[in-house]
């Protein structure tokens, strides 16, 4: 317990060291902790950094994203905050989450983190937002679509079920056969001809 504490504490006045040296450790890696940078460059490597992931496999995308996320509950480095953010908005479904990058992005003092950081946010806001509002529009035509298939299927059937009682009236009228007229004998229909005129 002790020596894991004092590990700990190395760690941190190692990194605090280097912090105030200007000697940062760059690393390509995206699970690697990385202590921020300032002065010039810091959305080069920021975009360095997202680019790299976003050459990643899926699954490796989905690790990296879950460990910069734990790694920015940790540290609540703001350059962590913005890559978290911008991870949220380009990798694919399911790791986006277009919730998390507005909130993110979202009152947030951005000035103060370095030159070009405002806008880079105002940006993404703005791409996050239209995505938002493209899902929106989706789910509302996917389900308009839904109700109108719906409709479409319940008026099949109502003409099938007519058609069905067309086709067994048909069948009714035509198996109900006229009776036969009854012949009536020579005798009975000489006896009903009208008698003859007598010549005039």
């Amino acid at each position: 317990m002790c020596s894991t504490l004092r590990c700990l504490v190395i760690s941190l006045v190692i990194s605090l060291l280097l912090v105030l040296t200007g000697c940062v450790p760059q690393s390509t890696k995206p699970n690697v902790l990385m202590v921020p940078e300032t002065g010039d460059g810091q959305i080069g490597r920021l975009m360095d950094y997202v680019n790299n992931v976003l050459s990643l496999s899926p699954v490796a995308q989905t690790a990296a994203q879950a460990n910069l996320s734990q790694q920015y509950k940790l540290t609540q480095f703001p350059e962590d905050r913005m890559r978290l953010a911008i991870l949220d908005i380009l990798l694919p479904k399911p790791s986006r989450n277009l919730d998390e990058a507005v909130s993110l992005l979202s009152g947030y003092n951005w000035e103060a983190v370095g030159p070009g950081f405002k806008g880079l946010a105002n940006l993404l806001l703005n791409i996050a937002n239209g995505r938002q509002a493209d899902t929106i529009i989706n789910q509302s035509l996917v389900q308009q679509l839904a109700t109108e298939r719906s409709q479409k299927d319940h008026l099949q059937q109502q003409l099938d079920a007519l058609k069905s009682i067309e086709k067994t009236m048909d069948k009714r009228d035509k198996s109900i056969v006229a009776p036969p007229v009854p012949k009536l004998p020579a005798a009975a229909t000489s006896h009903l001809k009208p008698p003859a005129t007598p010549p005039g």
